[in-house]
């Protein structure tokens, strides 16, 4: 499976960055509106807070995993130390 391309200028990864947050914002909230209104959850519900705070959560944690993404690069392990150097 072929890694994703992302440009090198850093303005054009400014752009895509900016232009991800609000779309992946939009895409929670219907995902999560959706989930209310499936499970039939009223406003004032203890569970719907509880959905709400998930759907922040959701929200933030993808938003750094992906800005981390472009911007760095994928993450890569820590090579793994098998002997000593003084063997």
């Amino acid at each position: 499976m072929t890694r994703l391309k992302l440009p090198q200028n850093k303005l054009a990864r400014l752009v895509i960055n900016v232009a991800f947050i609000p779309i992946w914002y939009l895409i929670c909230g219907y995902l999560f509106m959706g989930i209310q209104e499936l499970l039939e959850i009223e406003f004032l519900s203890p569970i719907f807070y509880v959905l709400d705070l998930l759907h922040r959560l959701t929200w933030l944690v993808s938003i750094f995993l992906v800005t981390r993404y472009i911007w760095f690069g994928r993450v890569r392990r820590s090579p793994r130390i098998t002997r000593s150097k003084d063997d």
